[in-house]
C-alpha cells in the first residue's frame, strides 16, 4: 500500500504526526481553518483554526508542511522572515546589499505556489534589526518589501512579530514599529537605542501601509506552539508544557483544554525548521483519539499527493462513476456545441462531478488537469485522454495556458469549496479566459451569503459586472447538492462563441457532489 506523506518533529519534544495534529483540531475538536486576512476581517468569528507558520529558517520545509495541509483541505498563513537575524545576512528570502534585500531568484516563485495551494503568505516582521543593520529607515524598507511582493504578484495583508534577540536588546516587540500596535501599558513613540542607531517606537501606521492585522493583535484564547522546538499548549483553561504527542493520550490533553474553551480561536504556530518528512501507513488519515466522533462533518480535501488515490482505485471503471453520477447534476445541454474542453480539479472524484458527462456527450478533444498525477493517469486511463493529462498545480497552469494563448470551447473548474472563492472570485479572469463558449465553475450557497448575493443567475451576473467583470454573463445555476456548504451549484458563464439558447431549468437537484 502506498504511504501517505506526513511530518513528525523530534525536538526537545516529540510530535510523531503534523497530519494527525491537524486532524485533532480541525476533525474532532470541530475548528474550521481560516486565514489570518480573512479573520482579520472577522474577528468576532469562533471555532475557528489559525495554523501560523514562521518561517525562520527553512523554506523547504515549509512547502512540505504546505502541501501536506494542502493534501488535506487546509489553508494556512506563512509568515516569510527576511535576511538579518541569527547573524545571517542572507536566508531564503535574500541577501541584504548596500542597505537592501536582493531578493532571492526563486523566493517569489515559491510564495505564489504557496498562494496557489490556497495559503497566505505574510511577513515576519524583524524590521528594527534590518532598520540598524541598513541603516535607512524602518518606514522605507517595509514599504519596499510590500511593493516587491505585490510586483510578484504575491500581495502581503499582515506580519507577525519576530521575536528575535536584538529586540530584546533594546526592550521592544518589533510589532511595537507599528503606532496600532499598543499593549502591555508600555509608553508609545519612546525612543529606542543600540549602540549609536536609534529608532523609535510606534511611528509606522499600518493603515497607510495598507496592512490590515498584526497577528498577535488578533483575538485568540488558545495557543498550540513548537517553539524552541518544544511542544505547548496554552489557555486559561490548560497549561501543558514540553510535552510530546506520540500516544493517544497526548492528543486528549489538546482535545480536553480545547473543549474546556467556549467559542474556540487556536492559534497552531509551526516552525517548519523543527519538522523533517515521514512517510506514515495508509492509515495515517484516520482520527487520532479513538472513540471521539469528528465534531464536525469532515470536508474533502483537495489530494496533493498520489497517496491520496483511495484503496479501491483499481475498481474504478467508467460504470462506476455513471454509477454515482447525474445528468441533472451538471449542464449537459450545452455540451452538444463544444468539441474542446479542459477540466480543472478533475481526479478526486475520478471525474463524476465533469468529465463523465464531458465524455459521454462526445467532448472529444478533452484535456483533464489536477495536482494529484497518479489518480489523473488513472483517469487518463479510464477516459482515454492518457495522451492529454496536465498534471500540476490548476492556478498555475491556467495562466502558463492563457500566456500560450489556448483555447477551449468549454472551461470547467471543480475545486473542492475551500477553493472555490479563490477560483472564481481572484483567479476569474485566469479561467474563464480559456473557454470560448461555456466557462463552468463550482459556487456555493455559503459563498452566495458570504458576498450578499442572491442565488440566481441574474443577481450573480450583476455582482460580475459590479466588480469588475462587466462582460460576464451567468446564463443559469445547476444545483448539484443541496445539503452541503448551504447548496453547492455549478455556474454556467456563456461566452460569445456560444449559441446554444434551449430552455433549462434554473435550478436543477442532484443527490451527488
Amino acid at each position: 500500500m502506498t504511504p501517505v506523506r506526513d511530518a513528525a518533529m523530534h525536538g526537545r519534544t516529540n510530535v510523531e504526526s503534523f497530519r494527525k495534529l491537524l486532524l485533532l483540531a480541525r476533525d474532532q475538536i470541530g475548528l474550521t481553518p481560516v486565514l489570518y486576512r480573512d479573520y482579520a476581517r472577522e474577528p468576532d468569528k469562533t471555532n475557528v483554526l489559525l495554523v501560523r507558520h514562521d518561517v525562520d529558517h527553512s523554506l523547504d520545509n515549509a512547502m512540505m508542511l504546505a502541501e501536506i495541509e494542502s493534501s488535506m483541505g487546509l489553508v494556512s498563513t506563512y509568515f516569510m522572515l527576511h535576511p538579518g537575524d541569527y547573524d545571517h545576512m542572507e536566508n531564503y528570502y535574500g541577501t541584504i546589499e548596500n542597505g537592501r534585500i536582493i531578493h532571492h531568484p526563486t523566493f517569489f516563485e515559491r510564495c505564489r505556489k504557496l498562494q496557489d495551494m490556497g495559503h497566505e503568505v505574510a511577513i515576519h516582521n524583524d524590521f528594527f534589526q534590518l532598520a540598524f543593520l541598513t541603516g535607512r529607515s524602518a518606514a522605507d524598507l517595509i514599504a519596499d518589501e510590500l511593493a516587491a511582493f505585490a510586483k510578484a504578484g504575491v500581495p502581503v495583508s499582515g506580519t507577525a512579530s519576530h521575536g528575535s534577540t536584538f529586540v530584546r536588546k533594546i526592550e521592544a516587540t518589533n510589532y511595537e514599529i507599528f503606532a496600532e500596535c499598543v499593549s502591555g501599558g508600555r509608553a508609545t513613540r519612546r525612543a529606542v537605542q543600540y549602540g549609536s542607531w536609534e529608532g523609535q517606537t510606534h511611528a509606522i501606521s499600518m493603515k497607510q501601509l495598507g496592512l490590515s492585522y498584526e497577528a498577535y493583535f488578533l483575538p485568540r484564547n488558545i495557543d498550540i506552539s513548537d517553539t524552541g522546538s518544544a511542544l505547548s499548549v496554552t489557555s486559561k483553561a490548560a497549561r501543558h508544557m514540553d510535552f510530546s504527542i506520540t500516544a493517544p493520550e497526548h492528543y486528549k490533553m489538546i482535545h480536553d483544554a480545547a473543549k474546556a474553551i467556549d467559542d474556540i480561536r487556536m492559534v497552531m504556530l509551526i516552525h517548519p525548521c523543527w519538522w523533517s518528512p515521514v512517510e506514515a501507513p495508509p492509515d495515517a488519515g484516520g482520527m487520532p483519539l479513538r472513540g471521539i466522533a469528528p465534531a464536525v462533518p469532515v470536508p474533502p480535501a483537495e489530494p496533493a499527493a498520489a497517496s491520496a488515490q483511495p484503496a479501491d482505485a483499481q475498481e474504478i471503471s467508467l460504470e462506476t462513476v455513471r454509477a454515482k453520477s447525474s445528468e441533472a447534476a451538471f449542464p449537459c445541454a450545452i455540451l452538444a456545441e463544444c468539441q474542446s474542453g479542459v477540466a480543472f480539479f478533475c481526479a478526486a472524484f475520478h471525474g463524476y462531478n465533469d468529465v463523465i458527462h464531458l465524455y459521454t456527450h462526445h467532448v472529444t478533444q478533452l484535456w483533464l488537469n489536477d495536482i494529484d498525477a497518479e489518480k489523473l493517469a488513472r483517469m487518463g486511463q479510464l477516459y482515454g485522454a492518457s495522451e492529454r493529462l496536465l498534471p500540476g498545480d490548476s492556478f498555475a497552469l491556467a495562466r502558463q495556458l492563457a500566456a500560450k494563448g489556448q483555447r477551449f470551447d468549454i472551461v470547467v473548474c471543480d475545486p473542492f469549496t475551500n477553493l472555490m472563492k479563490r477560483t472564481m472570485i481572484d483567479e476569474f479572469d485566469a479561467f474563464s479566459g480559456l473557454a470560448t463558449k461555456w466557462f463552468v465553475s463550482g459556487w456555493t450557497g455559503a459563498l452566495f451569503a458570504e458576498q450578499g448575493i442572491e442565488p440566481t443567475a441574474a443577481a450573480l451576473t450583476q455582482w460580475f459586472h459590479q466588480n469588475g467583470h462587466p462582460e460576464a454573463v451567468v446564463d443559469h445555476l445547476v444545483m448539484r447538492n443541496s445539503d452541503f456548504k448551504n447548496g453547492v451549484y455549478w455556474a454556467v458563464f456563456r461566452l460569445p462563441g456560444a449559441t446554444w439558447t434551449a430552455p433549462v431549468p434554473a435550478v436543477a437537484v442532484a443527490q451527488d457532489i
